[in-house]
């Protein structure tokens, strides 16, 4: 998932794959060089835990640069395995990587962003300094460590409030973000067509985020007894990288759970890599399957919508 243009390209990867293997090996060596020391521990898995993530960035398509999160608390995460290769040092791609991580951290939801290092790494120092982070006194397995020199940095924070749906209020805008966002063609995934069968079913299961009176995100969940699903998650590109879709995902997943919902499964665009990769940060994980559908009823093109049952009730 490119989030920079070329020539550099910033993207979520295992960090068990052989570029962040090699970067992270690297790393290693200049720390201990430097330091006379490896650093603290950091296992892979760390990085693929749920609200995670390991970026590398590559120049011109050689991988010189990683970092990764690891989560510290629901709202707190560090910044681990910060590195640059000497290869791809002073074109800016460090501050960029910072950058890339910080809008991972906030698009999970989180408001700190905390990180470790030393004085023998003034760089690093300048870096996190010029980027708003202000030291803190050693946290977690760094408090007795007196060669340690910690950063925290707050994340703004998101102020959408998730609700229901309610059709007089929300309808209008919710058709024009999902026109906007999706750009569906087929006739049963026009936006009316879908609002009116979710309003018909009454189940409760569709919520927008708020800021104010603007919608800024929608999700639909389903549950039939047996599992739940999630569709149409959308978040409006001038709201993104606020943690609205993990927040909103994390709405419908309680909300299924409260009625006994054991397993949720949703469906993605096999090209969409982004949203595959969001999906995954959040806990949810590729399944052996073939997908399979069918149009089983009339065109609702040619459909008389049936009557709302807020609707009848009102005449």
């Amino acid at each position: 998932m490119p989030v920079d243009v070329s020539p550099l390209t910033i993207t979520a990867e295992s960090p068990g794959a052989p570029a962040g293997v090699q970067l992270v090996r690297e790393m290693c060596l200049e720390i201990e060089a430097r330091y006379g020391s490896l650093p603290s521990p950091f296992f892979p898995e760390e990085a693929q835990a749920p609200r995670t993530t390991f970026l590398v960035a590559r120049w011109h398509g050689e991988p010189v640069g990683c970092g990764a999160l690891r989560r510290l608390d629901d709202s707190a995460v560090e910044l681990k395995r910060m590195y640059v290769a000497p290869s791809g040092r002073r074109k800016g791609i460090a501050r960029r990587l910072l950058r890339a991580l910080e809008k991972a951290a906030a698009g999970f939801g989180d408001r700190v962003l905390r990180l470790e290092t030393a004085a023998e790494f003034p760089e690093a120092i300048a870096l996190y300094e010029s980027s708003g982070y202000a030291r803190i006194p050693a946290f977690g397995r760094y408090a007795d460590n007196p060669r340690s020199i910690c950063f925290e940095k707050t994340l703004p924070a998101s102020t959408a409030n998730i609700t229901q749906f309610d059709h007089a209020l929300h309808r209008d805008q919710v058709v024009t973000l999902w026109k906007a966002v999706f750009g569906y063609q087929a006739p049963h995934n026009a936006p009316e067509f879908v609002i009116a069968q979710k309003m018909e079913a009454g189940d409760g299961l569709f919520f927008v985020a708020l800021t104010g009176p603007v919608v800024a995100g929608t999700v639909m969940a389903g549950y039939d007894g047996h599992r739940g699903w999630l569709y149409s998650l959308a978040v409006s590109p001038a709201h993104r990288q606020q943690g609205i879709g993990s927040r909103l995902v994390a709405h419908a997943e309680e909300a299924l759970r409260r009625r006994g919902c054991a397993k949720i499964n949703l469906q993605v665009v096999a090209e969409n890599e982004s949203v595959v990769t969001f999906y995954q940060s959040i806990g949810y994980g590729i399944e052996r399957r073939i997908s399979l559908g069918k149009l089983v009823g009339a065109n609702p093109a040619t459909r008389a919508p049936a009557a709302r049952k807020s609707d009848a009730a009102a005449r």
